[in-house]
């Protein structure tokens, strides 16, 4: 055999052991997630929440003594009539003297949570001449309805989903499909335009709040065709989870809190959107701080269509809708993000005006936060005012 004929076996010999073990990966790789999705099937979103290990959040010590001390629920919900008559509720905070001529803020609270959970900051925007909507966001809080021909009692507990797929308004942690929480928010703000025409409008989210805002901004540049400008002033994101592949993400973490079934979510690219497919793993290691943070109104899971009603439909894409002034605020002691990465994702909005980091503030904390109220009153007041940490 002569040494040309020599090197192109052993070049066909490296060729065949090349496609052979990438063969074998691949098997190994299909019947691993083959496996995963046998082992989810025979295994429910509730039971992936039972069992879950506590998440790695920790609290601040003032965050530890707000909530072992009790938080208000902020004044009485009031009732707007939304798609599909189901009754949207809402907490307004109305600061004293109120003459409709100041700024006007919608309040999104984070994934699961409610109105009642942000009285907090509520309070500290009011007495700082906001007047705040906080809203429970359809499939949440008191925006809700027992059953398909129950809506008479939304405060019912114990929150236990069924998962049927059958969607009717008012399901827990569920919407018609993702645009319609959009659609939610902007009645919102026009149901306060018409009552007080003079006043300037602003948005502010946490967490997934904030990815609701995302999706919104999306929505109003590609589905109502409107710039942004004609709709708010300005906006603001409190520690925004704005999509699930975002870039930001401190995924070990993340991981432990939204616990992702991939049989459902298969379930749900495949037509049935309307599977429980994502859920929320709220346990604490400490026991005391995990008594004290349960809460009989939250929501534990969410369908396929709120997962993509509360976040943009693209993990970096929607930052170039953002051309009103937009800020965001970040705690550092956040677990979820990684704040660098935070920031330069911030930076592709057009209009990014100030990129603000609070000290001893962790994800949850925000939530309670005074500070976070002064800057965002701030902010609303004069966008340019507040300078980036």
């Amino acid at each position: 055999m002569s040494r040309i004929e020599s090197i192109k076996s052993i070049i066909r010999k490296k060729k065949m052991t090349f496609i052979i073990v990438c063969t074998i990966i691949y098997l190994i790789a299909v019947m691993t997630f083959a496996m995963t999705l046998f082992n989810q099937r025979s295994r429910t979103l509730e039971e992936m929440i039972e069992q879950a290990p506590p998440t790695p959040y920790t609290l601040t010590d003032w965050e530890t003594e707000i909530i072992l001390s009790g938080t208000p629920s902020g004044p009485e919900p009031k009732f707007m009539k939304g798609e599909e008559g189901l009754n949207l509720a809402y907490r307004e905070f109305v600061p004293e003297g109120w003459n409709g001529k100041g700024p006007i803020v919608v309040y999104i609270p984070g994934s699961t949570s409610h109105s009642g959970r942000y009285a907090l900051v509520g309070y500290g925007l009011a007495k700082r001449g906001v007047f705040t909507r906080i809203i429970d966001t359809r499939g949440h809080g008191l925006s809700v309805c027992k059953s398909a021909t129950d809506c008479s009692d939304p405060a019912f507990t114990p929150r236990v989903p069924i998962d049927d797929s059958n969607y009717y308004p008012g399901r827990i942690g569920d919407c018609l499909e993702a645009d319609q929480i959009s659609r939610d928010l902007n009645a919102h703000l026009e149901d306060l335009r018409k009552k007080w025409p003079q006043a300037t409008f602003h948005l502010a989210g946490h967490s997934s709040g904030g990815g609701c805002i995302s999706h919104f901004v999306e929505y109003v540049n590609k589905t109502l065709e409107k710039d942004l400008a004609e709709v708010v002033d300005s906006i603001a994101l409190v520690a925004p989870y704005n999509h699930y592949q975002a870039p930001n993400h401190i995924r070990e973490t993340n991981d432990n809190y939204a616990l992702v079934h991939d049989y459902a979510i298969q379930k749900a690219i495949s037509g049935d959107t309307h599977v429980y497919c994502v859920g929320f793993n709220h346990k604490f290691a400490n026991e005391t701080i995990n008594a004290a943070m349960q809460d009989p109104l939250r929501v534990n899971q969410w369908t396929w269509t709120m997962v993509n009603g509360m976040a943009a439909t693209s993990a970096t894409m929607f930052w170039m809708y953002y051309n009103v002034p937009v800020m965001l605020i970040i705690g550092d002691k956040d677990a979820l993000f990684d704040i660098d990465e935070t920031r330069n994702q911030w930076e592709q909005a057009p209009e990014a005006r100030a990129f603000v980091v609070l000290e001893n503030h962790s994800h949850i904390g925000m939530a309670w936060s005074d500070e976070s109220a002064a800057v965002l009153a701030q902010f609303f007041e004069n966008p340019d005012s507040v300078q980036s940490t």
